[in-house]
């Protein structure tokens, strides 16, 4: 076994994932439609739920201190979750809102995640947008 393995660097890194496996958490946020969570991004989790399904949770602390799980276990939350690419520290506000009908019936939870940090058009878009046309209706090409 290599010594490298027991480098300080190293256990300071395991040490803070499992500090922040173990975290303990004041509530999870269960919203309502027009519900929305202001705070600072703390850090990501896993939970795993009594089904034993995975999913990543976002710890936002709110102002008064209180630690507010967000499991992202809705498509369009998980979506826009990893679309904010929250950074540690960071502002963050998540809203829920009505929910969609698709044509065949299905409803959707709609969520919007939304941080100081610009957001790229671009990302995760499923066919290239043509520039002039973005120009054309005042966005940045």
């Amino acid at each position: 076994m290599s010594a490298d393995i027991y480098s300080a660097d190293i256990y300071h890194k395991l040490r803070e994932k499992i500090d922040t496996e173990s975290f303990s958490p004041d509530e999870s946020w269960k919203p309502e439609v027009g519900d929305e969570l202001f705070g600072v991004f703390s850090h990501w989790a896993r939970g795993i739920t009594s089904k034993g399904e995975a999913f990543p949770i976002a710890n936002i602390e709110e102002a008064e201190g209180n630690i507010v799980e967000v499991w992202a276990s809705y498509k369009m939350l998980t979506e826009e979750l990893e679309n904010a690419q929250l950074k540690r520290d960071e502002p963050v506000i998540i809203k829920r809102y009505e929910d969609q009908q698709s044509l065949t019936g299905h409803s959707s939870r709609v969520y919007r995640v939304s941080t100081l940090e610009d957001q790229d058009p671009f990302k995760n878009v499923s066919e290239p947008l043509d520039q002039d046309w973005l120009e054309s209706i005042g966005g940045d090409a």
